[in-house]
C-alpha cells in the first residue's frame, strides 16, 4: 500500500513540475516576444547585422535558443520597416533582372514533354519564346551567360525520385527553381515535375498563399540539422520531402535536401535564419505548383 501511495505522489509531483514547465516556457516566450518588438523598434539596420547583433546581446550564460534566433526572422517578416529589406537580401528574390536581349527567352531541349512544359511555363513569362538546344547543361549554360532569361529542366519523376543531376546544374550555373508543373508520361506512365529555372522570379507567377521553398543544407552524417525542424513551425512551414546524398570528396558528410510548404512572405524570413546558422546552406528555390 505504501508503495502505490509513493507512486501517486511521484506521479503528481511530475506532473505539477510538467505544468510549470509549460506555463514557465509560455512565459519566458511571451516576455522574448515583447522584447524583440522593443529591439526592433529601435534599430534601421539590415536583416543580417540584425540577426548578428541580437545574438550578441545576450550573455554568455543565456544565449538564445533556435526558436529565439527564429522568431526574430518571422517578426522581421512581418515588420513593416523590415519587409522590403529582407526580401532585396535574399537571393530567393534574385539580385538582378533580365539582361538585355535574354527578355522572355527560354531555353529547352527539344523533345515532346519538355515542350509541353513550355506551353505551362510560357502564361508566367512575358514574351515568352523557345529557344532550343542539344544538351540541359547547353540550356543552363545560357541562362547563366545572360543569353537567355529561363530555362526548362526535369527535377524529379515518380520513378527515381529527386533527379540529383539536374539539382547538381542549378548549382553548379547558380540558379534557382522558379516555378514547376507536373505532366503525365505514357511510356512509362510516370508522374515527371519539370522546373522554370532562372536567376530571378517570373512577375506573372500567381500569387498563392502557400509556397514550395526547397533547400539544401551539408553536415555531417551525424549531425543532421535537427535545429531546421525545430523551427519550421516558427515560419509556419511544413516539411514536405526530405532527402539525403553523400559528398563524393568527404564521406563523413551528407548533403540533406530540404523541401517545405510555406507562406512565401515567411519562406524569406526561413531563408535568413538558414543562412545565418548553417555556413554550408544553399538557397534552391521558392515556388508554386502550376497547374495544366
Amino acid at each position: 500500500m505504501e508503495k502505490k501511495e509513493e507512486i501517486k505522489i511521484l506521479c503528481d509531483n511530475i506532473e505539477i513540475f510538467s505544468n510549470r514547465k509549460t506555463l514557465s516556457e509560455k512565459q519566458r516566450a511571451l516576455a522574448m516576444s515583447q522584447w524583440l518588438s522593443r529591439f526592433l523598434s529601435e534599430s534601421d539596420d539590415t536583416p543580417s547585422h540584425l540577426y548578428d547583433r541580437f545574438c550578441s546581446s545576450f550573455t554568455t550564460e543565456e544565449i538564445p535558443t533556435p526558436e529565439d534566433r527564429a522568431l526574430l526572422c518571422a517578426q522581421l517578416a512581418n515588420h513593416p520597416s523590415f519587409q522590403k529589406k529582407l526580401l532585396s537580401h535574399s537571393p530567393l528574390e534574385g539580385r538582378e533582372g533580365a539582361a538585355s536581349g535574354s527578355h522572355g527567352r527560354i531555353a529547352l531541349v527539344r523533345n515532346r514533354y519538355n515542350e509541353e512544359a513550355f506551353s505551362i511555363f510560357e502564361h508566367t513569362v512575358q514574351g515568352a519564346k523557345p529557344e532550343f538546344f542539344s544538351s540541359f547543361s547547353d540550356a543552363c549554360e545560357e541562362v547563366f551567360d545572360n543569353l537567355c532569361e529561363y530555362c526548362i529542366l526535369p527535377v524529379e519523376n515518380t520513378g527515381d525520385g529527386r533527379l540529383f543531376g539536374f539539382y547538381s546544374m542549378i548549382d553548379r550555373y547558380e540558379l534557382k527553381i522558379c516555378s514547376v508543373c507536373e505532366l503525365e508520361t505514357e511510356s512509362p506512365p510516370e508522374t515527371i515535375r519539370y522546373a522554370l529555372v532562372g536567376k530571378h522570379l517570373p512577375r506573372r507567377i500567381p500569387q498563392n498563399t502557400d509556397w514550395n521553398f526547397e533547400c539544401c543544407v551539408s553536415a555531417e552524417a551525424e549531425e543532421f540539422p535537427y535545429d531546421i525542424f525545430r523551427v519550421a513551425p516558427v515560419f509556419s512551414a511544413t516539411p514536405i520531402k526530405i532527402d539525403s546524398l553523400p559528398i563524393l570528396y568527404d564521406d563523413r558528410a551528407h548533403r540533406f535536401y530540404l523541401t517545405f510548404r510555406v507562406p512565401r512572405h515567411l519562406a524569406y524570413a526561413f531563408d535568413l535564419y538558414l543562412s545565418k546558422e548553417h555556413p554550408r546552406y544553399t538557397a534552391i528555390g521558392l515556388y508554386p505548383i502550376l497547374e495544366i
